[in-house]
């Protein structure tokens, strides 16, 4: 039998050995990539339910200041090396220690958006919006979402987020 990787690596059981590639793949992709706990937030909107709200986008224009107390609700779990490249992090705790910092009138917005799929049980969307990184730059980004599986079942309390600087396209539009 003919092993390939290094010594190390195949002295590890297999299940080990894939969570090691996987690691790496998440922490090495060339796309921002972040998983985001939305357990608090499912919570609360189930809450809204039991309360009587049946349509959340109505709900949020008449409670606006209800979007950033959800946007708290949000435990990010993890982030790659390219997120942290992309909105100017120097670790990980920089970044998700400062997540309001991201936020600008334009991406409350973008995130109005999110909960409302969230709302209606979608597991993958696509939206796009501007967060700032750290210093205060604005960017543009693709944000698509998608549920995180575990197994086949999929666990819609966490999901997978990739961001797709899209700035100079769009000021390419614009021109």
């Amino acid at each position: 039998e003919q092993r390939t990787g290094s010594p190390e690596t195949c002295k590890l059981p297999k299940q080990k050995q894939s969570s090691n590639k996987y690691r790496r793949f998440f922490e090495d992709s060339p796309v921002a990539l972040w998983e985001e706990d939305f357990t608090e937030l499912q919570l609360h909107m189930e809450d809204l339910r039991q309360q009587g709200v049946h349509d959340l986008e109505d709900y949020l224009h008449q409670h606006p200041t209800e979007i950033v107390a959800m946007a708290d609700m949000i435990r990010v779990l993890d982030v790659n090396q390219e997120a942290l490249n992309l909105l100017g992090a120097s670790s990980k705790s920089e970044l998700t220690g400062r997540i309001g910092k991201l936020f600008s009138s334009s991406s409350i917005r973008a995130f109005r958006l999110e909960l409302i799929e969230i709302w209606k049980g979608s597991t993958h969307f696509s939206l796009e919006g501007i967060n700032r990184t750290l210093d205060g730059r604005d960017l543009h980004l693709l944000f698509r979402f998608q549920t995180s599986p575990i197994g086949k079942i999929p666990n819609n309390n966490i999901y997978l987020l990739a961001l797709t600087d899209i700035t100079d396209r769009m000021e390419a539009e614009k021109k």
